[in-house]
């Protein structure tokens, strides 16, 4: 989106002093933008689908929202998840898929197929958050696709998971702050080729219940070398 820019704060957790984005003052030399909602559609930039969940009262609903008092930026549009989870052992998620469309040809005909996107080069997960009334929790996912059939299975793929918690600088509620997760942290996937999708996952018993957060310009980023914590 053009003219955004990003609130970082740093915050007191633990006794610690800790940056809420190490790397805000570096400059990227390589951004893979998966989605920035400006399009307000359920699919991504990346050409794949893009979904909410409900069912028996659980929820996690995907709208966008170009109200100036709530969307991330000057123009365009952000992502409103609206979610509930306020049933025992519940959750509810929003999943965009990893998948981007090509072009073949297949006997003399050309077609166009999805295929995995390739995310090797990449070192951080990026996207920017406002949570208006201030703790929501959530984790994130990421689903490696093992055996090649394009569906995420349990026990058969991998999926590594990320409790977002630690990033989000609690000072800032209600006010959009940059949330940089380095990639190494979803330790249990193998092979960044082969990336089924990325999930937005809120549980019962984590974090606030019943509530909203807006979502905004979700990258993969390559920094200069540098050690990443």
């Amino acid at each position: 989106m053009n003219l955004k820019t990003a609130v970082i704060l740093p915050v007191l957790a633990a006794g610690l002093l800790i940056s809420r984005s190490v790397f805000c003052e570096e400059v990227p030399v390589q951004v893979l933008k998966i989605d920035d909602f400006d399009g307000k559609t359920m699919y991504n930039l990346l050409g794949g689908k893009t979904q909410g969940y409900e069912e028996a009262g659980v929820k996690c609903i995907p709208t966008f929202t170009d109200d100036p008092k709530e969307r991330f930026g000057d123009t365009g549009a952000s992502l409103k998840l609206d979610f509930d989870v306020t049933k025992n052992r519940s959750f509810a998620f929003y999943w965009s898929m990893l998948t981007v469309k090509k072009n073949t040809v297949v006997e003399g005909r050309k077609i166009e197929i999805m295929s995995f996107a390739d995310l090797r080069g990449h070192d951080v997960l990026e996207f920017q958050l406002k949570d208006p009334q201030g703790g929501a929790d959530f984790t994130i996912e990421i689903h490696e696709d093992v055996d090649g059939d394009g569906v995420y299975m349990m026990g058969i793929d991998r999926s590594s998971s990320v409790d977002v918690s630690p990033y989000i600088d609690r000072m800032a509620t209600g006010k959009w702050q940059k949330i940089s997760i380095p990639l190494i942290k979803f330790a249990s996937i193998k092979d960044w080729s082969r990336l089924l999708e990325i999930v937005f996952v809120f549980k019962s018993g984590y974090g606030i219940l019943k509530g909203t957060v807006y979502l905004d310009d979700l990258e993969l980023v390559k920094y200069p070398p540098r050690e990443i914590p």
